[in-house]
């Protein structure tokens, strides 16, 4: 799975309110897959830190000034090298966020999940998160 479906997997199941779990067995797994998930989900948010703080390290001097310049509508210009390095740590990024993971998960059938969440707050956009993930 993509790294940024374990973002959005986390979120959604996140909400999810353990004591709303009817089935013990569903709440097992999805404890399982949660803590999982969760971990891997901290790994990957540490990669994008990573990558941001490296930026801002290397570009601290003018990173002020032209985050002012940007608050008053102002054109950057003459901050070439760093609205490049801008560009790039923005584009790699979004390529980690597109690589893949492997996650040992168990899967739980949708209708089985619906079933035991049923009291629970959760969205079709929750579950649009979960379908592949850890709802099969």
């Amino acid at each position: 799975m993509r790294k940024l479906d374990v973002q959005n997997a986390v979120n959604a199941l996140g909400r999810v309110a353990v004591n709303k779990i009817k089935d013990d067995v569903v709440r097992n797994v999805l404890i399982h897959d949660y803590l999982r998930l969760r971990k891997a989900s901290r790994e990957i948010e540490q990669e994008r830190i990573d990558l941001v703080e490296k930026f801002q390290a290397d570009f601290r001097d003018e990173l002020q000034e032209i985050q002012q310049l940007r608050v008053q509508g102002l054109p950057v210009t003459g901050h070439d090298d760093f609205l490049a390095a801008e560009a790039e740590t923005n584009r790699l990024v979004k390529e980690l966020f597109r690589e893949e993971v492997a996650i040992d998960l168990k899967k739980v059938p949708l209708e089985d999940f619906v079933k035991s969440v049923k009291d629970g707050e959760y969205t079709l956009e929750d579950l649009s998160a979960l379908d592949g993930i850890i709802l099969e």
